[in-house]
């Protein structure tokens, strides 16, 4: 959720807040409002189903399950 400025692709990042040394003390006192804190959770958390394993490896499944030479396991599939 908080994340340091450094970071790269911070506009890939929904919910998340961006500070700096500098801006730490006040990013952390803005998110104690808890409308604040609960929009950028609730942001947050979206993303993450979105990028759930299941949901994130379901191309790379269907790649696979293509592939006669794998072995066919039924706990995979």
């Amino acid at each position: 959720m908080l994340v340091p400025s450094w970071r790269r692709h911070l506009d890939l990042l929904r919910g998340s807040v961006v500070y700096t040394e500098e801006t730490f003390r006040s990013v952390v006192e803005d998110l104690s409002e808890e409308r604040r804190w609960r929009s950028a959770s609730d942001e947050a958390y979206a993303q993450a189903e979105r990028l759930s394993w299941d949901e994130t490896l379901r191309p790379l499944e269907r790649l696979l399950s293509r592939d006669p030479h794998l072995p066919r396991d039924p706990t995979w599939t």
